[in-house]
């Protein structure tokens, strides 16, 4: 584990934080649509997490996306029961292993509104807190094979 993925870890402990995990470097969060199946969910807003290995997942592995064909692009994760599960196609997890980068954005929980149990939300533009630039070693150790 990182020094980042160490700190990150801490912040997420205290409860105070939320977290975005973006492929790319942004001094300011402005909100945007949300889709569900395709379809429009909600009104456009910042979208964030009180799990950080969720945040790093997400930078990480939709860096990868830039490098597949869509059609060969597969991710996802779920959140059953307090267990937060990862999953991914062989060839985006490969990218994603091999030099997929991205950037943690730590955010003041207060800001947001809760939209489900792994999920906050602000139709505000937000600024992080701090910044933290994550890669392959940091992303979490068990990731589903979907292929």
């Amino acid at each position: 584990m990182s020094e980042a993925a160490i700190e990150l870890e801490d912040l997420a402990k205290t409860g105070k934080y939320l977290f975005h995990g973006s492929p790319t470097r942004l001094e300011v969060i402005e909100p945007r649509q949300a889709y569900n199946n395709s379809r429009p969910d909600g009104e456009p807003s910042v979208a964030a997490t009180p799990f950080y290995k969720l945040a790093i997942f997400r930078a990480i592995i939709l860096s990868a996306k830039v490098h597949i064909s869509p059609n060969k692009y597969r991710s996802g994760f779920s959140y059953n029961d307090g267990d937060l599960s990862f999953r991914a196609n062989k060839e985006t997890l490969a990218i994603a292993r091999s030099n997929g980068t991205g950037f943690v954005y730590v955010l003041d929980r207060e800001d947001f509104r809760k939209h489900s149990p792994m999920e906050y939300r602000t139709s505000k533009a937000v600024r992080p807190i701090k910044t933290f630039e994550v890669g392959p070693t940091d992303l979490p150790e068990e990731i589903e094979n979907i292929d």
